[in-house]
Protein backbone atom coordinates (compact mmCIF):
# COMPACT_ATOMS: atom_id res chain seq x y z
CA UNK A 1 0.00 0.00 0.00
CA UNK A 2 1.24 3.15 -0.71
CA UNK A 3 0.06 6.75 0.30
CA UNK A 4 0.99 10.36 -1.40
CA UNK A 5 0.03 13.90 0.66
CA UNK A 6 -0.49 16.56 -1.93
CA UNK A 7 1.49 19.19 -1.14
CA UNK A 8 -0.51 20.85 1.14
CA UNK A 9 -0.70 17.72 2.74
CA UNK A 10 3.39 18.08 3.00
CA UNK A 11 3.32 21.51 4.43
CA UNK A 12 0.54 20.86 6.92
CA UNK A 13 2.46 18.23 8.08
CA UNK A 14 5.80 19.66 7.94
CA UNK A 15 4.15 22.44 10.08
CA UNK A 16 2.92 20.58 12.28
CA UNK A 17 5.90 18.23 13.43
CA UNK A 18 8.43 21.64 12.95
CA UNK A 19 5.71 23.50 15.77
CA UNK A 20 5.06 20.43 17.77
CA UNK A 21 7.08 21.36 20.98
CA UNK A 22 4.56 24.83 20.98
CA UNK A 23 1.66 22.38 20.53
CA UNK A 24 3.07 20.20 23.11
CA UNK A 25 3.71 23.01 25.56
CA UNK A 26 0.53 23.48 27.68
CA UNK A 27 0.26 26.96 27.08
CA UNK A 28 -2.80 29.02 25.87
CA UNK A 29 -3.83 28.82 22.38
CA UNK A 30 -3.61 32.41 22.06
CA UNK A 31 0.20 32.04 23.25
CA UNK A 32 0.87 29.37 20.95
CA UNK A 33 -0.68 31.21 17.99
CA UNK A 34 1.81 33.99 18.24
CA UNK A 35 4.65 32.06 18.86
CA UNK A 36 3.94 29.94 15.29
CA UNK A 37 3.37 33.04 13.97
CA UNK A 38 7.36 34.23 15.55
CA UNK A 39 8.69 31.00 14.17
CA UNK A 40 6.92 31.50 10.68
CA UNK A 41 8.50 34.97 10.91
CA UNK A 42 11.99 33.91 11.82
CA UNK A 43 11.74 31.33 9.14
CA UNK A 44 11.20 33.87 6.13
CA UNK A 45 14.65 35.87 7.96
CA UNK A 46 16.55 32.71 7.46
CA UNK A 47 14.82 32.31 3.54
CA UNK A 48 15.27 36.28 2.97
CA UNK A 49 19.23 35.65 4.28
CA UNK A 50 19.91 33.04 2.10
CA UNK A 51 18.71 35.05 -0.89
CA UNK A 52 21.09 38.11 -0.09
CA UNK A 53 23.66 35.70 0.87
CA UNK A 54 23.19 34.55 -3.17
CA UNK A 55 22.45 37.81 -4.77
CA UNK A 56 25.46 39.15 -2.68
CA UNK A 57 27.58 36.35 -4.13
CA UNK A 58 25.95 36.01 -8.12
CA UNK A 59 28.89 37.44 -10.39
CA UNK A 60 26.36 37.15 -13.01
CA UNK A 61 24.80 40.51 -11.62
CA UNK A 62 26.49 43.80 -12.67
CA UNK A 63 27.55 46.35 -9.34
CA UNK A 64 24.52 48.12 -9.36
CA UNK A 65 21.69 44.83 -9.64
CA UNK A 66 23.32 43.68 -7.23
CA UNK A 67 22.95 46.42 -5.08
CA UNK A 68 19.57 46.81 -5.97
CA UNK A 69 18.78 43.32 -5.37
CA UNK A 70 20.68 43.62 -2.02
CA UNK A 71 18.98 46.58 -0.88
CA UNK A 72 15.24 45.61 -1.65
CA UNK A 73 16.13 41.85 0.07
CA UNK A 74 17.62 43.79 3.08
CA UNK A 75 14.58 46.09 3.16
CA UNK A 76 12.43 43.00 3.32
CA UNK A 77 15.09 41.87 6.36
CA UNK A 78 14.29 44.95 8.59
CA UNK A 79 10.37 44.96 8.08
CA UNK A 80 10.48 41.30 9.28
CA UNK A 81 12.95 42.29 12.10
CA UNK A 82 10.70 44.82 13.05
CA UNK A 83 7.56 42.67 12.83
CA UNK A 84 9.27 40.18 15.34
CA UNK A 85 10.11 42.77 17.86
CA UNK A 86 6.51 43.75 17.32
CA UNK A 87 4.91 40.06 17.80
CA UNK A 88 7.39 39.21 20.95
CA UNK A 89 6.13 42.42 22.17
CA UNK A 90 2.31 41.32 21.80
CA UNK A 91 3.00 38.06 23.37
CA UNK A 92 4.34 39.81 26.66
CA UNK A 93 1.50 42.05 26.33
CA UNK A 94 -0.67 38.82 26.15
CA UNK A 95 0.98 36.96 28.86
CA UNK A 96 0.55 39.96 31.26
CA UNK A 97 -2.53 40.22 30.60
CA UNK A 98 -3.74 36.16 31.21
CA UNK A 99 -1.44 36.51 34.42
CA UNK A 100 1.21 33.74 33.05
CA UNK A 101 3.11 32.18 35.61
CA UNK A 102 7.06 33.46 35.21
CA UNK A 103 7.64 29.65 34.42
CA UNK A 104 4.88 29.73 31.51
CA UNK A 105 6.97 33.26 30.59
CA UNK A 106 10.38 31.42 30.78
CA UNK A 107 8.84 28.50 28.59
CA UNK A 108 7.82 30.26 25.48
CA UNK A 109 10.72 32.82 25.53
CA UNK A 110 12.79 29.58 25.35
CA UNK A 111 10.35 28.15 22.52
CA UNK A 112 10.79 31.45 20.99
CA UNK A 113 14.58 30.88 21.17
CA UNK A 114 14.49 27.43 20.22
CA UNK A 115 14.66 28.24 16.35
CA UNK A 116 16.44 30.85 15.81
Amino acid sequence: MEVNLSSEGKAAASSSSRDADIEQSGLPASVQKILKGIRELQRKIEETMDQLQKVLNDQSLDPEERRTKAAALQTVLSTLQAQVSNATADLSSLMNSLKSSDSDKISAGMLVLAKM
